[in-house]
């Protein structure tokens, strides 16, 4: 298995060869720095009382042979993440995911091959933290040589890999692989999945 860092050079972290649709020409991912999932909100005027929820956004980008597309957050030891991030104000979810997988590996794709997966109202962790909604959507499928069109956001991350979806839900942050691994599994029977996650002290 070939390894690729943020510098498209040899790295530390892996990938695999292959690519779904092909995606337009590569475009330059902007280094503006993007708020990830789970930081909460930030910002003047931002409180634990403030009405609302954040939003996130993440893609499952899978390759021909059924491998996931993992990216790594550029900070020490940290889980695997899949692309995607904070739904910015005037955004929707979708709009929201399609600028973080331009922003974070530099690929652009046709509107009309991204559908959606599932949506989870997710509690807040801690009282500082706010409950927030994620959605999950399925990106295109890449094909041979479409990964080679990959440029990382290198402010926020520091390698890309392949995995199966058994070894991908083993690396991805805990939340976010309960999050995949539902909505895999309930997508089977239900095109489109409403999902909770309560912590276990929370009165159902």
């Amino acid at each position: 298995m070939s390894r690729r860092g943020c510098s498209g050079m040899p790295g530390t972290r892996g990938t695999g060869r292959s690519g779904g649709r092909s995606p337009t020409s590569p475009t330059s991912a902007r280094t503006r720095p993007v708020r990830r999932a789970g930081t909460g909100v930030s910002g003047p005027g931002a409180s634990r009382s403030a009405h609302g929820f954040p939003v996130t956004a993440y893609v499952l980008i899978m390759d021909r042979l059924g491998r996931m597309l993992l990216v790594h957050p550029a900070k020490a030891d940290g889980p695997w993440h899949l692309p995607g991030g904070i739904v910015e104000p005037g955004e929707s979810p979708l709009d929201a995911v399609r600028r973080e997988v331009r922003e974070e590996l530099g690929l652009t794709f046709d509107t009309h091959i991204w559908q959606f997966l599932a949506v989870e109202w997710l509690q807040a962790a801690r009282p500082e933290r706010r409950d927030r909604l994620s959605f999950l959507f399925t990106g295109p499928r890449l094909y041979s040589g479409d990964d080679g069109h990959i440029v990382l956001q290198c402010e926020e991350l520091d390698a890309w890999r392949w995995e199966y979806t058994g070894s991908a839900l083993e690396l991805l942050h805990p939340r976010l692989s309960a999050r995949v691994a539902r909505a895999l599994r309930t997508h089977r029977a239900h095109p489109v999945s409403y999902l909770e996650a309560r912590n276990e002290e929370a009165t159902p």
